[in-house]
């Protein structure tokens, strides 16, 4: 569950989720998004007060991790496409595009030596390849749902820290989120199987379950690959 809370220091959203645990515990993710649980037996307001009190430490915490989850792709880094390594390959041309070729993501580029081109023309090519594949991924998921006789959803893109997707069932609106592009593409589809669940089943209980797992019963696996 997404909730958001209003601090000294701004607005944070943050994920949260009630578990059998002793304490409320926070944690801020390498990717700067944020992550409390809580045992069932304490308000929420509780769980509010406990967060304001860690407001400097959350919001100190997210600011160091700016930065350092943005690649540059210079020439000889990695980059994973939907769970394949390919190495970046600087190139000139005569004009600005990147491409798959031979195992590498070949950046060919007018001038070279422009680190910011470079990385807007890689950020531009991978998100068009995510849109295309997770746009397929769920077209290949929607078939399973037939039994269940759902209307195809609109859907759409987002670029975000805090969740893989998200659904509207109201609206008939899936979310998938393009960063999914850095797992395989079995985690894409589980991903849009979840979503799609939610038009039949609006929240997490164990109707949404049952719908999931008649649909893709390996579901956990692929799951676990997005926690990994």
């Amino acid at each position: 569950m997404i909730k958001s809370l209003r601090l000294s220091r701004g607005v944070l959203e943050y994920e949260f989720a009630r578990k059998r645990v002793k304490n409320i515990n926070l944690r801020v993710r390498a990717d700067g998004s944020v992550y409390v649980s809580a045992p069932k037996s304490v308000p929420i307001k509780a769980v509010e007060g406990f967060i304001r009190s860690k407001t400097d430490f959350i919001f100190d915490a997210i600011e160091r991790t700016k930065g350092f989850d943005e690649p540059q792709y210079e020439a000889g880094d990695r980059v994973c496409i939907f769970g394949a390594q390919y190495t970046v390959m600087i190139v000139s041309g005569s004009k600005n595009k990147a491409e798959i070729s031979d195992g590498r993501l070949v950046l060919a580029l007018k001038d070279p030596s422009d680190a910011e081109m470079r990385v807007k023309t890689a950020k531009r090519f991978l998100d068009m390849t995510a849109r295309r594949e997770l746009a397929a991924a769920l077209n290949r998921v929607f078939p399973l749902f037939t039994r269940y006789n759902i209307e195809y959803p609109t859907l759409y893109f987002r670029s975000a820290k805090t969740r893989w997707g998200s659904c509207c069932a109201a609206k008939k609106r899936v979310m998938l989120n393009t960063r999914l592009i850095a797992y395989p593409l079995c985690a894409a589809e589980y991903v849009a199987a979840h979503e799609l669940a939610h038009l039949i089943e609006q929240n997490h209980s164990a109707a949404f379950y049952s719908v999931l797992s008649s649909v893709m019963p390996d579901y956990k696996i692929r799951r676990a690959l997005l926690k990994g």
